[in-house]
């Protein structure tokens, strides 16, 4: 009797070892890939690792994100390069039986084994909420600044992160919208603020032109007929890229300087007739 009692107790040591060591088996360091963006443009993919989300080439601590497929992602660690595949612990996994697994101790073996498993929150959660919050941060503070090029670069962020939030967190309806109306007002500004960034470039171009003129003007002698007629020439065309600057300024300090400009090129002209 005493036999048989150590013979099954050193089979249910071993069997309990069996089932505990896959807990160990599991790679805990594997990156979490919960959900990818795929484009057939390297460039344009995103994946979310580890909750964020990244593209080819960023990292995630020592881990390289090396490509992004539409089954996972290819990541190098230490010169090693290995395909990970969409493991979102999020995902609700489908019910099975014990008897469908093989019976009570399959059951146990896959109770044990899932205490080795890398655990994170759901990013439909965690990280649909951070994507929100910061659409709606960078909107917000695109409308508080009052910097054309700083406006533009917000409202392109704010895009760019409620885009993410629609196409891989899915938000409730109320967010949703709130995003898709985020979206279509920041695409307006942008073109609205990008024309204006433009013709602040233009107008700064056509000011330096007309300073290039006035001041050729300026080294020039009146003396000789050739030199006195240069002069004037060279003020005349200040004077026109003077005023087509002028037209296109909208900021009341350069509409200021621009007049001192024009002001100073007619009085000159004025002083050589």
């Amino acid at each position: 009797m005493d036999r048989m009692k150590m013979v099954l107790f050193g089979s249910f040591i071993f069997a309990g070892f069996l089932f505990i060591w896959p807990a160990f088996a599991v790679e805990a360091d594997d990156p979490i890939v919960s959900g990818v963006m795929y484009d057939e443009s390297s460039a344009a993919s995103r994946a979310i690792v580890n909750g964020a989300i990244v593209g080819v080439g960023d990292k995630i601590g020592d881990t390289e994100i090396v490509a992004i497929k539409s089954t996972g992602v290819v990541v190098r660690n230490g010169g090693q390069e290995k395909e990970v595949e969409i493991n979102n612990p999020g995902a609700p996994a489908p019910q099975s039986s014990a008897k469908d697994k093989g019976g009570f101790w399959a059951g146990l073996m896959e109770k044990i084994s899932s205490l080795g498993r890398k655990k994170t929150a759901s990013p439909s959660t965690s990280g649909g909420q951070n994507y929100y919050l910061r659409a709606t941060g960078f909107y917000q503070e695109a409308k508080d600044s009052r910097d054309i090029k700083e406006r533009v670069e917000r409202y392109q962020e704010a895009i760019k992160y409620a885009q993410y939030s629609l196409d891989i967190e899915l938000p409730d309806s109320a967010k949703t919208e709130e995003l898709k109306n985020i979206i279509e007002d920041s695409r307006l500004k942008v073109s609205k603020f990008s024309e204006k960034l433009n013709s602040g470039k233009e107008m700064d171009r056509l000011f330096m032109d007309g300073r290039k003129y006035a001041e050729a003007a300026w080294s020039l002698s009146s003396g000789e007929p050739a030199s006195r007629s240069k002069k004037k020439e060279n003020y005349s065309l200040a004077l026109q890229y003077f005023r087509q600057a002028y037209n296109l300024a909208e900021d009341a300090y350069d509409k200021r300087r621009i007049e001192d400009k024009i002001s100073d090129v007619e009085a000159s002209l004025d002083a050589l007739d």
